[in-house]
């Protein structure tokens, strides 16, 4: 079935998480408090879109509302990039982030059993298509964490060890956690 969840998260997972598509009209509609700057990127992105719309018209031959709605969406579209743009490049920064922990996990296994490798590639495709959270900053924030807690188990941990806790289904779980479990049950002591 078709909803808009439904269409948001397909925009999200198309867009690579680099622009979230479960933000348009919900802080308007949420009774939002705005900062003194985002009034003025809103106002921006108003301002453009009028102007564009008006100069599209004025500059027709036709007139009509066709040319003033061709301008006034690419000047949306344009003027929504550029106050979109510092934290679309703050993505791309984790992005490029999980892609260098992904080589440097690469080439430490260069030396290591063909099969401990190919588990260590599977768990890194989970980790790089893990995406349970709403927002595409915190699944990239995610899943360079996760990463980064998986390069400091293969630096740090025995192999024997880190290939059973790889096999775990919860392997995402525990890499979120961020602490190797260790082989024996953990007890508590009563007072």
């Amino acid at each position: 079935m078709l909803s808009l969840d439904n269409v948001r998260s397909f925009l999200n997972q198309k867009t690579d998480y680099l622009i979230n598509w479960n933000r348009p009209g919900s802080l308007f509609f949420s009774n939002h408090r705005y900062s003194t700057r985002e009034f003025i990127e809103r106002g921006f992105v108003i301002t453009c879109t009028a102007a564009g719309g008006f100069l599209a018209w004025n500059k027709s031959e036709e007139g009509g509302v066709t040319p003033f709605a061709l301008g006034a969406s690419l000047a949306f579209l344009l003027s929504h990039t550029v106050t979109m743009s510092p934290l679309i490049y703050k993505r791309l920064k984790a992005k490029w982030s999980c892609e260098e922990h992904i080589k440097t996990i690469n080439s430490k296994l260069s030396d290591e059993d063909k099969d401990f490798a190919l588990l260590v590639n599977q768990v890194i495709e989970k980790i790089t298509t893990h995406a349970t959270e709403k927002s595409p900053s915190a699944v990239w924030g995610k899943r360079d964490r996760l990463l980064k807690n998986l390069e400091t188990w293969i630096d740090e941990e025995e192999h024997s060890m880190l290939n059973d806790v790889l096999k775990n289904e919860e392997i995402i779980s525990l890499l979120d956690h961020g602490i190797f479990p260790q082989a024996e049950p953990l007890t508590i002591k009563s007072l």
